[in-house]
C-alpha cells in the first residue's frame, strides 16, 4: 500500500477547454514561483515537451494530457470540486480589465 495520500480519480468530469483557459491564466497573469505559476491559489506549470500541463493548489493536482485526457489527484471529493471552482473563476475573470481599473 501506498504512503501516498492522494488518489487518482478516473470518474471525475472537468471541462478541459475552460481548465485550460485557466492554465493559461495563471500562466499569463500569475507569479513565477521556482518551476510554477500561481495566481489565486492556483499553481499551474506545463511538462517539459509541452504535452502535458498540471494544475493544483494545497489539495489537488490535475494533469491535462495530450487529447484532453485528463488525470486527477485529490484526497477528498469535496478537494476536487473546490480546486475546479477556483479554475472556473480564473477562467472567467478577465485579468487585463482587472489590471487597468488598478491602475
Amino acid at each position: 500500500m501506498s504512503n501516498d495520500p492522494f488518489k487518482t480519480h478516473g470518474n471525475e468530469q472537468l471541462d478541459v477547454e475552460m481548465a485550460l483557459q485557466a492554465f493559461s491564466k495563471v500562466c499569463q497573469y500569475g507569479e513565477k514561483v521556482g518551476d510554477w505559476y500561481v495566481l489565486e491559489g492556483v499553481k499551474a506549470k506545463p511538462s517539459a515537451d509541452g504535452y502535458t500541463v498540471y494544475l493544483g493548489d494545497q489539495d489537488t493536482c490535475v494533469s491535462i494530457f495530450f487529447h484532453n485526457k485528463f488525470s486527477t489527484e485529490f484526497q477528498m471529493h469535496s478537494d476536487y470540486e473546490n480546486m475546479v471552482r477556483k479554475l472556473e473563476l480564473i477562467a472567467a475573470t478577465d485579468f487585463e480589465e482587472d489590471a487597468a481599473e488598478e491602475s
